[in-house]
């Protein structure tokens, strides 16, 4: 069951009208949702029916107030993720293909300076041919791509370098970032996280020492602004 509550001006919470709610409510829905994932003004699900739904503003602004089925080929694609920037969305198939819509102001859409939003899903053809591992885009306005070979690849707003490509243009296409400073010997990433105007990976060892009582990790910030290592011996005594 899903329930939704906050601000609804736009229709997000999936309730029918536009009233925001104290209390979260429980949303009447036909099929059994997955995943839920919120932009800034919407609300996107997936349906064990391999179906994407979507509430709240919508590409061009409208307000949605009930779930509404995103046009797409779920026939013969089979989403296993979904994931929500500010503005836009996107979508991980079984076959690792990455589809995308939304609105494409800084970018963050991948498919160049000419559209400015795309109602429908649409295939990014990816500059890699190694399976997707991580997708972060948690309500910024850009798109962050890890690939299971530790590849980082970025689109979208730039403008206090939170892509971390050293500099501050914004960027239309998928572009990769160079890791090699942080990605040393053995090391992978854990885990990609953003916020509106910055990001993170976390980066660890590939392999772990089973006595060890917390994983040796190194975080890196900005991708070249802050670095630290945290490590705790085998058998080391904690406070």
């Amino acid at each position: 069951m899903l329930y939704t509550g906050g601000y609804n001006a736009h229709g997000q919470l999936a309730l029918g009208d536009t009233e925001s709610r104290p209390l979260l409510s429980l949303v009447l829905f036909d099929y059994q949702v997955k995943q839920v994932a919120q932009g800034s003004y919407f609300t996107l699900i997936l349906t064990d029916h391999n179906e994407v739904f979507l509430a709240g503003r919508d590409t061009y602004h409208n307000s949605v107030k009930t779930f509404r089925k995103i046009r797409f080929d779920f026939i013969n694609n089979r989403v296993t993720n979904i994931y929500c920037g500010a503005s836009h969305s996107i979508l991980v198939t079984s076959t690792n293909s990455l589809y995308i819509f939304g609105d494409n102001t800084e970018g963050q859409l991948c498919v160049g300076q000419d559209t400015t939003a795309l109602e429908d899903p649409v295939m990014i053809v990816l500059p890699s041919p190694d399976r997707i591992k991580f997708i972060a885009t948690h309500l910024s306005y850009a798109t962050y791509l890890v690939t299971e070979k530790d590849e980082l690849f970025v689109s979208g707003g730039n403008s206090d370098g939170q892509l971390g490509l050293g500099h501050i243009d914004p960027v239309h296409t998928l572009e990769r970032v160079d890791l090699e400073g942080a990605l040393k010997g053995q090391q992978q990433i854990i885990a990609m996280t953003c916020g509106v105007y910055c990001s993170a990976l976390l980066i660890g060892k590939k392999t772990w020492d089973k006595d060890a009582k917390v994983k040796s990790l190194s975080a890196l910030s900005g991708f070249h602004d802050i670095e630290f290592e945290y490590v705790i011996e085998p058998n080391t005594p904690t406070k």
